[in-house]
């Protein structure tokens, strides 16, 4: 009997105090899932961005030099001098594919333009032996050309390289452009010997009118909780060939970009 007490009375104890406890167990939070390591993404996360970006291009797209030539037939001696002043800065259409806090896939568009001159001067016959100077007569050629470079960027980044303070809004970007020559436009200015002058229009051939360039870079990925997105990136291109080509100019095959970007 006593035995049978004892338990009755236990059995009663530990039924008080479960009901005694179940408010305080109701009051309780369930724990967060683990969501990794804060990338700079908002809480829900958006697959697609449509955007907006400024490139900047710091360096010469062109790089020019000055060249000599003869020929025999017939006896004259040409001296080439190049000069480049092309677009610095060309707004970019993106749009950008989320595939998990880390990875992303994007696509760009954008429209920029190069300039570049030639110079020739061309003394055509033999200098006189009894001068000082060469009293060649001289002809200029002034060669000024325009061309559109139409520009797809094929990028992947990877966000989050680090994982705590400042710096886990850093990220690498890597992938391809392709670049094709679009319209070219060539004006040539002729002086004369004798003081005349002439002109002429005969568009400057592309060595390559299609390229892919690789891509490498750094960003730093800012998004808000309503998912606006700020992006300042740096990158480096290496194009497969030059897309024109002189005695005194060529187009740069190294290409660094530093951009700002915005998308929602």
């Amino acid at each position: 009997m006593g035995v049978t007490r004892f338990l009755r009375d236990f059995g009663a104890a530990c039924l008080g105090m479960a009901l005694a406890s179940a408010p305080l167990l109701g009051q309780q939070k369930a724990p967060s899932p683990d969501t990794g390591a804060d990338t700079g993404f908002p809480a829900a996360l958006r697959r697609f961005y449509f955007g907006i970006r400024v490139e900047d291009f710091p360096l010469r797209l062109f790089n020019t030099t000055t060249a000599q030539s003869s020929t025999q037939q017939p006896i004259a001696d040409y001296t080439y001098s190049g000069s480049s002043s092309s677009q610095k800065a060309a707004p970019a259409a993106t749009f950008e594919y989320t595939i998990n806090p880390r990875l992303s896939v994007g696509v760009e568009f954008y429209l920029t333009h190069v300039k570049f001159i030639q110079t020739t001067q061309v003394r055509t016959g033999l200098p006189s032996p009894n001068s000082s100077t060469d009293d060649r007569p001289v002809t200029t050629y002034v060669e000024s050309s325009t061309a559109d470079y139409w520009v797809l960027p094929f990028l992947v980044r990877y966000n989050g390289l680090r994982s705590r303070g400042f710096l886990r809004h850093l990220y690498g970007v890597a992938g391809a452009e392709y670049r094709r020559v679009g319209r070219v436009r060539t004006g040539t200015d002729i002086y004369y010997p004798d003081g005349g002058a002439g002109y002429t229009e005969i568009p400057a051939i592309p060595t390559h009118s299609n390229q892919m360039g690789g891509v490498v870079g750094l960003g730093l990925r800012f998004v808000d909780d309503l998912g606006l997105k700020v992006a300042p990136e740096v990158r480096f291109i290496r194009w497969d060939s030059a897309t024109f080509e002189g005695p005194s100019y060529v187009s740069a095959r190294s290409q660094a970009e530093i951009s700002l970007g915005f998308a929602f």
